[in-house]
């Protein structure tokens, strides 16, 4: 028996049949969720089926946009946006996705709609669900290409997020407690909900101190009252072992990517199983749904101190000056606190209250970049234009200003270092002003848009969360050769 809500032989009006009825089911079947996805219907709601991709395999990837008009037509609604399963192994988030969608079918989440237009993405990743396999088609973990952005599942999601670009985003995932580490040190993570806000430094602090103040504490009482049980979303340890962080500040993710934007932006780790594919997948599902409906209920009761917040932060992207600093190097550090955490015992299944001393809820800025007028990309570089294109960066031909200084990099050597727990290159490198550039052969990228952070981010050589870390540019850093990004300076 599947998760499966049998929208086949829905007609408008009729409340869809919803056979859940079993603790370990099998997961829908990609053939199964584009059945259901067909049809979908409320005769209250105005629902658009869309496909923003096609997957490394081939398969088309369903995006469901639901308005009680046409979506984005009404500028007083909240837009938000929930794409699951990134990772195929994780199968509760397309089946809580499922059960969402099926409670808009039988009208009784209308009222939301009252307030925000909703697009959905029940499964980002069907060539590894179908295999029950983390990465795509293409062997690649889709959660850590959102920068380099080579695979046609996330080119998709950011192309549909450029689209609209929606002021509230939710990606979901599950979370795996039962590794060795863990259970040798006899407790484990055992919470059915995990929300994660954003956390890099250079996302809005507004948007950041929103998120953990409002909407974590709203969550928390809403998955409770529920019978679902709730925690911040903490990567690391054992405890007093290893560290305990929450998250990571890397932008090459679903809810950084997004949230480097300055938009409401989380992540959401269901419990998994030790059996992803069937362990008391019921419950998961269950829980998955009810974290996505208190997501979208708490967008629907604050939507216009949400828009109000994400338009300000974007605005102040857009209008970005010369000189702001962004980080560009940054490592979790040791806060004053203490975390206590409600772990769950491997050998009686009860709950203890473990105390975390190596508690990382703070930051370093390690180091700091000025942001320049803008930046000129070669355009021999046959990556750069894709680059530009699916993230919605704007660029143009280069027109000299009368102020312009043009700088570039020279990489002196190459040595590495670890932050965040990764090794990562790091180049010395010294900055030279240049003249007689042939500009023509350049993009002209300028600051002041809506990528500005994500753009110091991604481009400047010694960015720990730059381009040139991956594999696919190491050549942008090679010892006694000049780095291809040239820096534009008025000042």
């Amino acid at each position: 028996m599947r998760i499966l809500f049998l929208l086949l032989t829905m007609t408008v009006g009729i409340m869809p049949q919803n056979i859940i009825s079993e603790n370990s089911l099998v997961p829908t079947s990609y053939n199964e969720l584009i059945s259901c996805v067909k049809a979908v219907k409320n005769d209250k709601l105005n629902i658009i089926l869309e496909y923003i991709a096609q997957s490394a395999e081939g398969r088309d990837i369903p995006a469901l946009l639901v308005s009680k008009t046409k979506f984005g037509h009404d500028k007083n609604k909240l837009k938000v946006l929930i794409f699951a399963q990134q990772h195929g192994n994780e199968q509760s988030g397309k089946e809580g996705a499922l059960l969402v969608l099926n409670k808009i079918s039988s009208g009784k989440l209308n009222k939301l709609f009252d307030n925000i237009d909703l697009i959905i993405v029940p499964q980002v990743n069907p060539d590894g669900s179908e295999k029950n396999e983390r990465r795509n088609g293409h062997a690649m973990d889709l959660n850590r290409n959102h920068l380099i952005m080579t695979e046609p599942e996330i080119i998709g999601l950011h192309k549909l997020f450029n689209k609209y670009l929606p002021e509230m985003t939710l990606d979901v995932h599950e979370y795996f407690p039962f590794t060795e580490d863990w259970e040798k040190f006899g407790y484990i993570k055992h919470w059915d909900e995990q929300f994660g806000a954003a956390t890099n430094p250079n996302i809005s602090e507004e948007i950041k101190s929103y998120s953990n103040n409002d909407f974590l504490p709203y969550v928390k009482q809403r998955l409770e009252r529920n019978g679902f049980t709730f925690n911040n979303y903490i990567l690391g340890g054992p405890p007093n072992e290893f560290r305990m962080r929450h998250s990571t500040f890397d932008i090459n993710d679903g809810r950084q990517s997004l949230g480097i934007l300055n938009t409401f932006s989380f992540i959401l780790e269901g419990l998994n199983g030790k059996d992803a594919f069937k362990d008391n997948l019921k419950h998961r599902a269950e829980g998955q749904a009810a974290a996505i409906e208190a997501f979208l209920e708490f967008g629907a009761k604050n939507k216009n101190k949400i828009k109000e917040l994400v338009s300000a932060e974007r605005k102040k992207l857009v209008n970005s000056f010369e000189g702001d600093k962004v980080t560009i190097r940054m490592e979790h550090i040791s806060g004053n606190n203490t975390l206590k955490l409600k772990l769950q015992s491997v050998l009686s299944g009860k709950d203890t209250v473990i105390a975390v001393n190596n508690y990382h809820n703070s930051f370093s800025k390690i180091l700091e970049s000025a942001k320049p007028a803008g930046y000129l990309l070669p355009k021999s570089d046959k990556r750069i234009k894709p680059f530009l294109d699916n993230h919605g960066i704007t660029y143009s031909e280069y027109k000299p200003g009368r102020k312009d200084k043009l700088y570039k990099y020279t990489i002196t050597w190459v040595d590495s270092v670890e932050l965040e727990e990764t090794m990562i290159p790091d180049p010395h490198v010294t900055k030279t002003k240049i003249n007689g550039l042939n500009t023509e052969e350049y993009y002209f990228i300028p600051i002041n848009q809506l990528h500005s952070n994500m753009l110091v981010l991604g481009l400047e050589p010694q960015s720990m969360l730059g381009v040139a870390v991956y594999n696919e540019y190491t050549d942008w850093i090679t010892a006694g050769k000049d780095y291809p990004v040239i820096r534009i300076e008025t000042k």
